[in-house]
């Protein structure tokens, strides 16, 4: 397994993982370590505590056919690519609540996730954000929360186009990575709107 692709999900988990909102304990040491040095061994065996993202990973790979931890479906979970173009063919919703359910969550996520699935299921980290509060039925009452974690595209003074989680920059995009993350967002938008 490439460490880029652990490298990538280091990038976009480090501020949520600093806010106590992305693995089981704080792992700042190990994340860092794995963006900086490329030494992403320690930060492997805390995968299974990232319960968010996991379950998408996991739903991404089998049906991709390659490793969850492979670049590209960690690239198609936070940013979008071709791997998630399957999505709009088949709903794998199912497929995802599987591995949802290995995580030992509690019984009541759980459900209020099977009985308000989305119209179309997509694993991109905006999904991740959005399915959970269905049930809830007035996404406006998290509009701020939405906006902070999901990714977005900013420009700066340079004009590099930066992936922004959390108010943090995570990733300086190619063309092909903004132009992604811009399609994916809107499809997932639409498709829960």
């Amino acid at each position: 397994m490439p460490k880029n692709g652990l490298q990538l999900l280091a990038r976009f988990s480090l501020t949520p993982n600093k806010l106590g909102l992305c693995g089981r304990t704080q792992i700042e040491v190990e994340i860092k370590e794995c963006i900086d040095k490329g030494n992403c061994q320690n930060l492997l065996t805390q995968i299974s505590g990232f319960k968010t993202q996991l379950p998408y990973l996991q739903t991404i790979a089998e049906i991709a056919q390659k490793d969850y931890l492979d670049y590209e479906v960690i690239e198609a979970y936070w940013l979008g690519n071709d791997l998630l173009d399957q999505f709009l063919k088949t709903n794998y919703f199912s497929l995802y609540i599987k591995y949802l359910k290995q995580l030992e969550l509690p019984d009541f996520f759980i459900e209020s996730i099977e009985k308000h699935p989305p119209k179309i299921f997509i694993p991109f980290h905006l999904t991740s954000i959005l399915v959970p509060l269905l049930p809830m039925k007035n996404l406006n009452k998290f509009k701020d929360q939405i906006e902070k974690c999901r990714i977005s595209l900013k420009q700066d003074e340079g004009g590099q186009k930066i992936a922004v989680h959390w108010e943090t920059a995570a990733k300086v995009l190619t063309k092909r990575e903004a132009v992604n993350l811009a399609k994916w967002t809107k499809i997932v938008t639409d498709s829960i709107n």
